[in-house]
């Protein structure tokens, strides 16, 4: 009976080192898994002053100063905008293709729309109605949210989700009375410091649809 403790006990012990050897290894495997993408990476000071160029953007998109948002980029940085293809799982070109047309639908359907430089990113916004030449009151908000900046040395990225809202309209029969959302998607952009300034560079804006006729004037 002694016999059979001792053996008992001493298949107790190889259990116990295997299962903690097992664990010890899936504990290495779990650790070699690369990390979730942090958001927040590099100087805060230059961090926020990302965050806030982006809320000028957005400010000056709504009030329809083209001009205004011009200026925050670079001098050939502008619009690049995308649909994504769920049924691809890819990012296709969206909109009309450039052109010179005045309500921007003269280029190509489908083809995609781009908007690089100051007068092309006015002309762009003028055609969807956001530019200098229809002041009005605020009936569209830009939201922007679950912004990730990241920076490093004179260039940071930034991804964000967005929402386009539409407001009350007392000018339509019958008026509307409450907001809704009109669209939405992400920003993939970049950003460059010129002259110890945040411009912004790239603006990927990725519509959740495509909408093949989204005007685009160059």
């Amino acid at each position: 009976m002694k016999d059979l403790k001792l053996l008992f006990l001493s298949l107790l012990a190889v259990a116990a080192f295997i299962l903690t050897g097992g664990l010890a290894q899936a504990g290495s495997s779990k650790e070699a898994i690369d990390p979730v993408k942090t958001c927040g990476v590099g100087p805060t000071t230059d961090i926020i002053a990302i965050d806030q160029l982006w809320d000028a953007y957005a400010h000056n998109l709504d009030s329809g100063d083209a001009d205004g948002v011009a200026d925050l980029f670079t001098d050939d940085g502008g619009y690049i905008l995308l649909y994504n293809n769920r049924k691809t799982q890819t990012l296709d070109p969206m909109g009309y293709s450039p052109n010179s047309a005045t309500d921007g639908k003269g280029g190509k359907v489908g083809g995609g729309c781009t908007a690089l430089g100051h007068n092309a990113i006015v002309n762009f916004l003028t055609a969807i109605g956001l530019g200098n030449n229809f002041p009005r009151p605020q009936l569209g908000h830009h939201i922007v949210t679950s912004k990730c900046i990241d920076v490093e040395g004179d260039h940071a990225t930034m991804t964000a989700y967005w929402n386009g809202l539409t407001g009350p309209n007392d000018e339509v029969s019958p008026p509307t009375t409450t907001t809704t959302v009109s669209d939405g998607g992400q920003y993939d952009n970049t950003f460059v410091r010129v002259h110890e300034v945040w411009k912004a560079d790239q603006n990927r804006v990725v519509f959740d649809s495509n909408i093949t006729t989204f005007p685009c004037r160059n």
